[in-house]
């Protein structure tokens, strides 16, 4: 008599377990970053204080996530790539896609203020290695806007999409260092948007 053993097909969709568990580590180290931003936003965010709040040693953190500088920018792919940019832009008018995009970056950035501050504040230091862009997604709102007759179709789309981003950049940094509240930031965000469809409009 022999008792058969069942096994279950593994799904080739999930990743290893090693994988698993590098990406708990990693994401594990990244929200102790934040925890401590957030404690205590006027010290300076060492690979050290970090690794100590996370129980890994310095070494796993340089190996899973970076240097300082990739902490940074980690930090700001890791809420970036939360959003789907994509869905966001799939239903009205394609400047109220625009809107949709920018607001969802600018509510993600307002609820958790003490990190997106000092993101920001060392944004030179990041920002050559972050992954997460949301110009593409701009791009394709504004080539919907051509598509539908909105805008012009010799409109320079690229440099439109180039130039909302690096205006979006600009009042993050205003808000960071505490220019502007959260409603002067969501208006000036939707305005950019508001004057690229008018420069671009037929």
């Amino acid at each position: 008599m022999y008792t058969a053993v069942l096994q279950m097909p593994l799904s080739s969709s999930s990743p290893p377990l090693r994988e698993r568990n590098k990406q708990r580590r990693t994401d594990r180290i990244l929200e102790s970053a934040r925890e401590l931003l957030r404690e205590q936003p006027d010290r300076p965010l060492t690979v050290e204080r970090i690794a100590e709040r996370a129980e890994v040693s310095q070494g796993t953190v340089f190996n899973l996530v970076g240097t300082r500088d990739r902490i940074w920018a980690a930090l700001a792919d890791s809420a970036i790539g939360v959003l789907d940019l994509d869905a966001m832009g799939s239903v009205g008018s394609p400047l109220e896609r625009a809107h949709a995009i920018v607001d969802a970056l600018i509510e993600e950035v307002l609820t958790d203020p003490a990190v997106f501050r000092a993101v920001f504040a060392h944004w030179a230091e990041s920002a050559r290695t972050i992954h997460a862009n949301p110009t593409d997604a701009l791009l394709r709102t504004l080539q919907a806007g051509v598509n539908d007759g909105t805008l012009s179709a010799d409109a320079p789309l690229p440099r439109i999409a180039d130039a909302v981003a690096s205006g979006l950049i600009g009042v993050l940094h205003q808000w960071a260092a505490g220019l502007i509240g959260g409603k002067a930031l969501r208006n000036r965000g939707r305005d950019l948007f508001e004057f690229a469809f008018a420069a671009a409009a037929r």
